[in-house]
């Protein structure tokens, strides 16, 4: 019981890190960059979209395993919905945020950081569920010896920024979600974790 509060105390500081790092408008971290881009193009709230996109890498996952349902697959859903409504409720509770000058900006941003880091040690330290971008991950290294966890990460986390930069191009004719911070978030996350 200690650890799956301790999990689910992550996922709800990690979903402040998402929010402070979208309000920075400095770029928000490779992997919820497909997200936020596809709210952005959407309309549809974040949470919904952390909900869609971390679905299809359960899908991929299944898919990958040849059709091998398990439950932990499952249950990764379950956590993609939940965080999702996390999201939504960080959204709610620090708002849209407002006009403010870089140096704020830059606090948000590193806040965002912080909290991510935080809230990301905290679950992964409860060892209980890999939210589903770990998960895909770790079934890659799983099935490709020769391959390891950072590797196959990193390669997710840039085309993940390749992705959100293609569709925020052509679908909102600029950069949206992906700046600085972006960049920022991958050298300090996992030096802060």
């Amino acid at each position: 019981a200690i650890r799956f509060a301790y999990y689910l105390g992550g996922l709800f500081i990690l979903s402040f890190g998402v929010i402070f790092a979208a309000l920075s408008g400095l770029g928000i971290s490779p992997i919820n960059s497909m997200p936020y881009v596809l709210s952005q193009i959407t309309g549809v709230k974040l949470g919904s979209c952390v909900f869609a996109v971390y679905a299809v890498f359960v899908i991929a996952q299944v898919a990958l395993k040849k059709g091998e349902i398990h439950l932990i697959d499952l249950s990764q859903l379950l956590v993609s919905a939940l965080f999702g409504c996390f999201v939504d409720m960080a959204k709610a509770v620090l708002g849209e945020g407002g006009d403010w000058g870089y140096p704020v900006r830059f606090l948000l941003l590193i806040a965002g950081i912080v909290f991510s880091a935080v809230g990301v040690s905290m679950y992964v330290g409860a060892d209980l569920i890999n939210m589903p971008a770990d998960g895909f991950v770790q079934t890659i290294v799983t099935q490709r010896k020769q391959w390891h966890f950072g590797q196959v990460k990193q390669v997710l986390d840039c085309s993940a920024v390749v992705v959100s930069l293609v569709l925020s191009l052509v679908f909102l004719g600029r950069v949206d979600g992906i700046r600085e911070g972006t960049v920022l978030t991958a050298l300090l996350l996992g030096r802060m974790m």
